[in-house]
């Protein structure tokens, strides 16, 4: 395959899922032979490093903070370069891409990827249920004029055609990419030495759409009749403080551990054997597969497209039509009960499906082939 020069923008370097699978789509195509460039709107050449980008990957940060000094900064990056290949990821990420694009007069081809912008619009109200809208109209614009439109599954390919009011078939199917050197594989010898605790775990923004108080009520059920299990929390937001108000009325203090912003996540991950998360706005985050990588049993949302979306991937993630309290807590029971280091380890290998050389070998190069011709 002739190597193309790609750009991979993302607006900024914080320590979040879009950021480590973006970083994961830059190792594997330059792995693969292509000249790869991070491009970030802002952040740290440590933050990038430490969540996983090879050295052989050009690393540049633009210094722009706001859309409008972005897309400046970024089209001129483009105006000079002139790469092949403009991949981005996220609904304002690929609005200043696109438009940075158009400003430059870039003649390569846009790669722009989503998750559920569907499920995102509902989630809004008044102000920003407005604001949501006009950034609805952009990205319907940006992901329509792109050269390939994509999302990490069936599921949520076939939300964001409807959203663009497209054949289905055009939005492809690029799941998630797993840095395997920054997550080593969980063997059934190591889990058998740690000892892991009956501890679950949920690593997120603590924002509404991420509905970790739906995870700690269902984890009050779990406890009411099991009082070994725990519950560790990792991650911070506006919501933390309604969050441990909840913990304190259920009377689980002693139980639910808050462990704040977390820049190495793996011994946490070593700490406990069932990962949870129910996202409103997310189907298959990259928490899933450092959890499995990790040997975790992993629970996520499968009620807003159905759980066969995420199974034709990921078919050991747990995806749960029913995300109600007492629906997440039995899934919750019976995963914990049916962990193992047997189990762990098996969860680790499917993980590999997942590394950033089979998901730019078996989606991204045959893509860029396919549209290149």
């Amino acid at each position: 395959m002739q190597q193309k020069r790609i750009v991979v923008f993302h607006r900024s370097l914080r320590f979040g899922g879009a950021q480590r699978a973006l970083i994961g789509f830059a190792n594997g195509l330059s792995q693969s032979g292509h000249e790869v460039t991070f491009l970030a709107g802002s952040g740290s050449s440590d933050a990038a490093r430490q969540m996983g980008l090879r050295p052989e990957v050009k690393l540049v940060i633009l210094n722009a903070s706001g859309a409008l000094a972005q897309i400046r900064a970024l089209a001129s990056h483009l105006r000079i370069h002139r790469p092949d290949i403009l991949l981005a990821r996220m609904e304002t990420t690929v609005i200043v891409g696109r438009i940075a694009a158009l400003v430059s007069g870039f003649r390569g081809r846009c790669f722009f990827g989503h998750g559920s912008p569907l499920v995102r619009a509902r989630a809004r109200r008044g102000f920003k249920r407005v604001s949501q809208f006009v950034k609805n109209l952009l990205a319907r614009w940006a992901f329509s004029t792109a050269a390939c439109a994509f999302s990490a599954t069936p599921g949520s390919a076939e939300e964001l055609a409807e959203f663009l009011g497209i054949p289905s078939g055009r939005v492809r199917v690029i799941p998630n990419v797993l840095s395997i050197g920054e997550f080593p594989p969980a063997s059934v010898a190591e889990l058998e030495l740690q000892q892991r605790p009956d501890a679950f775990l949920c690593v997120a923004r603590l924002d509404a759409n991420k509905r970790v108080g739906r995870v700690i009520e269902a984890f009050c059920e779990v406890a009411q009749s099991n009082p070994l299990v725990s519950l560790l929390i990792a991650g911070t937001g506006e919501e933390e403080t309604s969050l441990r108000q909840l913990v304190d009325r259920l009377g689980l203090a002693h139980r639910v551990e808050f462990l704040g912003f977390v820049g190495d996540i793996a011994p946490v991950y070593q700490r406990c054997k069932v990962f949870v998360l129910v996202s409103e706005v997310e189907q298959f985050g990259m928490v899933y597969l450092e959890a499995m990588r990790k040997g975790l049993e992993a629970i996520g949302n499968g009620a807003a497209n159905g759980p066969r979306f995420i199974n034709t991937v990921c078919p050991s993630l747990v995806a749960l039509p029913d995300v109600s309290p007492r629906g997440l807590a039995a899934a919750m029971t019976r995963a914990m009960a049916g962990w193992s280091p047997e189990r762990g380890a098996s969860l680790s290998e499917e993980s590999l499906r997942f590394s950033e050389a089979a998901v730019v070998q078996g989606y991204l190069n045959p893509l860029i082939a396919e549209i290149s011709r």
